[in-house]
């Protein structure tokens, strides 16, 4: 089995849309709209693909106890790159288990973790 990807509701779809573009470099796939109360878009970085949806019935995701972690290649590089934007830091890179990881949370407050596995 695989996880091919992650459907997270919001209330910011263009905001959410502009960070994950902008920030951490994902492409946006597509974008719909499901009738008048529910529209979305579908944003993939590698193999990796997240789907964010609004609209009245759609509850903002709740984060307690959820991190989503990325392997990046060079987290130093990558932290100073998210400093320039101004990104919330929970921690900054260190180590933890032999691995090399930091915290961020994106702007609709879901924590993201970024991990440099030893090379």
């Amino acid at each position: 089995m695989k996880l091919s990807g992650v459907t997270i509701g919001t209330k910011h779809l263009e905001a959410t849309i502009e960070f994950y573009v902008k920030i951490l470099k994902f492409k946006l796939v597509k974008r719909y709209q499901n009738g008048p109360d529910l529209s979305g878009a579908i944003l993939k970085h590698n193999n990796c693909s997240i789907e964010f949806i609004t609209g009245d019935a759609v509850d903002p995701y709740d984060s307690k106890g959820i991190v989503f972690t990325f392997e990046v290649e060079d987290l130093e590089y990558f932290f100073n790159a998210l400093i320039k934007h101004q990104v919330e830091v929970i921690d900054a890179p260190h180590f933890k288990n032999g691995v090399r990881i930091m915290h961020i949370r994106d702007c609709n407050g879901l924590l993201l973790g970024f991990t440099q596995l030893p090379s």
